[in-house]
C-alpha cells in the first residue's frame, strides 16, 4: 500500500513539475517582450550609459535564467512521467522555491502592496508553493528509525 501511494505522489509531482515547465514557455516570452513593452527605447536614453547596460545585462541574464529553469523543470517532469526516475534530485525544486520566495521578498519593498503588483505577487507566491508541494511529493519514504543522524537527515532534505 505504501509504495502504491508513493507512486501516487510521485506522479502528482511529476505533473506539476511538467505543468510548471511549460509555464515558463510564456513567462519567458514576457520577459522577452519587456523591452517594447515598457517602451525601453524612449526610456534608456534617461539612464547613463552604465546604468542601461547594467539593465540590459541583467535582462539578458535573467531571460537565460528563466529559460535554463523552464527548461530543467519541463525535463524533470517528463523524465519522471516516461521513467519514473530522477534526472536532478529533489533538492533542486526546494532551491527553486526558495528563489521564488526570495524574488517575492525583494519585489515587496520595490513595488508594494498594491492592487496593480497583486497578480505579481500571487505569481510569485504560486511558483514557490507549487515548487514546495514537488519537493514534498517526491520525499523518500520514511523510515521507522527514529534518530536520524545529521548526515541522513540533509541527504533525506536534499535527495
Amino acid at each position: 500500500m505504501r509504495n502504491q501511494t508513493q507512486t501516487r505522489m510521485q506522479r502528482q509531482a511529476a505533473w506539476i513539475l511538467f505543468g510548471l515547465g511549460l509555464f515558463y514557455i510564456p513567462l519567458v516570452a514576457g520577459h522577452i517582450a519587456f523591452p517594447w513593452l515598457f517602451k525601453w527605447s524612449s526610456q534608456m536614453p534617461l539612464l547613463s550609459r552604465e546604468n542601461a547596460g547594467l539593465l540590459w545585462c541583467l535582462h539578458a541574464c535573467g531571460i537565460f535564467w528563466l529559460a535554463s529553469m523552464g527548461i530543467a523543470t519541463f525535463a524533470e517532469g517528463i523524465h519522471r512521467l516516461r521513467q519514473g526516475t530522477s534526472l536532478l534530485g529533489r533538492g533542486l525544486w526546494l532551491w527553486m522555491g526558495g528563489f521564488y520566495l526570495f524574488r517575492l521578498a525583494a519585489e515587496i519593498p520595490c513595488f508594494g502592496w498594491a492592487s496593480d503588483t497583486a497578480i505579481m505577487l500571487g505569481l510569485l507566491t504560486g511558483l514557490a508553493l507549487a515548487y514546495f508541494a514537488a519537493w514534498r511529493l517526491l520525499a523518500p519514504a520514511r523510515t521507522s528509525n527514529a534518530v536520524m543522524g545529521r548526515t541522513d537527515a540533509i541527504a533525506a532534505l536534499l535527495h
